[in-house]
């Protein structure tokens, strides 16, 4: 037998393709790649004539007509076709078709019950978010020195506004030291002074990062850069990204957000939060985004279950403890928490709050998002200084 794809879930697939170009370009550029992709895609399918993409001031669901002669068409050749559309609008947009774009697109579905099995199951976007990121990582890979050696000199620079040249060296070397147990790449740059070149000071790399995941670079550039902001004790955030940016420059500001660093989103806060501070904010958080599911008291329990789950490979967690009482709930963290070392309070709430994202299920980048939003900046950032990116994490998180 063979099957065929209705020829309104193609238009329904097609339409949300459109608006996801068009979020990152126009409506117009949209309307105008998704008609150039189907006539260049017409002579290796013949039945991409039964579309018809039209710039329409009318209604924005009559830009494209789709006949309903499509539901003659073999079902694989559809599928061949629309994944050939898709890959054609990632390779068109270049860096704005981000990390994201391919995930929006099939999140887009989840309410869409025809269409969803055909985006989960039969058009393989997953592998194709895994082949952009690598080329991706490919692309950047001969610019990583390049962009370390430049942020360095731009971060000393900044510095150079509060400190002396010597102590803004020092404070650079003392921070890449700190760093150092996270990134042991780290340990291959050197300041030099050099009276010879411009500024008094080379920096060099004595060892080779390409071969550094580009994850874990993205991760040690944005560690880096909140470092510094936080020893200086920058309170203006927005001042800082565009000091930051202004003296990158385009293209070195152009590879930070290609590699997913998150410098647009940068915000340091000079609070002090302690340990115990944290764990009762981020605890909480993760109760009332469970609960939004269901009911408070239901959260409470699994959240239960659930620090029950992670104690076994993180002991840190034997520190606290959560009571039901009656529709409340008593939260106990005991001061001994505060002698953890930061790399074991950092993978102990990294476990966490991976843990309740897989409990949550689907959408697990939007849990993050709310994550983020309910504990608010000054614990975003206070948390991200000892090394946890919620960047990152949302990125790599399915």
């Amino acid at each position: 037998m063979v099957h065929q794809i209705d020829h309104i879930a193609v238009k329904a697939i097609l339409n949300v393709l459109r608006r996801k170009i068009a979020r990152r370009t126009s409506e117009d550029e949209a309307i105008d790649m998704l008609s150039r992709f189907i006539l260049e895609l017409t002579p290796k399918y013949e039945f991409l004539k039964y579309i018809s993409v039209n710039q329409t001031v009318y209604s924005e669901s009559e830009s494209i007509w789709v006949a309903p002669e499509l539901n003659e068409v073999e079902e694989k050749q559809m599928l061949s076709a629309l994944h050939d559309l898709v890959r054609k609008s990632v390779v068109e947009m270049k860096e704005k078709a981000d990390f994201f774009f391919i995930r929006e697109f099939q999140d887009a579905f989840e309410d869409i019950e025809p269409v969803k099995k055909t985006i989960t199951d039969d058009i393989p976007l997953n592998i194709m978010q895994h082949e952009y990121l690598v080329n991706r990582a490919q692309t950047l890979s001969l610019e990583k020195n390049q962009l370390l050696i430049n942020l360095i000199y731009v971060l000393l620079s900044i510095e150079n506004s509060y400190l002396p040249e010597r102590e803004s060296v020092e404070l650079m070397k003392q921070s890449l030291q700190e760093l150092l147990p996270k990134f042991p790449f780290f340990y291959s740059i050197e300041i030099i002074k050099n009276p010879e070149e411009k500024g008094y000071y080379t920096v060099e790399i004595t060892d080779d990062v390409q071969k550094i995941p580009t994850y874990q670079f993205a991760d040690a550039i944005y560690q880096l850069i909140l470092h510094i902001g936080t020893k200086l004790q920058i309170e203006d955030s927005e001042e800082y990204r565009n000091k930051l940016k202004y003296k990158l420059g385009k293209r070195n500001t152009e590879l930070l957000q290609k590699l997913n660093v998150p410098i647009n989103n940068l915000h340091i806060t000079t609070s002090s939060f302690s340990k115990k501070d944290i764990l009762n904010q981020l605890i909480d958080s993760l109760i009332i985004i469970i609960g939004e599911r269901t009911s408070k008291l239901f959260a409470v329990a699994v959240m239960i279950k659930i620090m029950g789950n992670v104690k076994q490979a993180n002991t840190l967690f034997s520190d606290i403890q959560i009571q039901k009482n009656q529709e409340k709930y008593n939260l106990f963290i005991y001061d001994t928490i505060e002698s953890a070392s930061d790399e074991e309070f950092r993978k102990s709430i990294k476990k966490l709050i991976e843990s309740v994202g897989t409990h949550l299920g689907q959408k697990r980048g939007e849990f993050i998002s709310s994550l983020k939003l309910m504990l608010g900046e000054d614990y975003v950032s206070t948390i991200e200084n000892y090394g946890l990116n919620f960047h990152m994490l949302e990125m790599r998180f399915d």
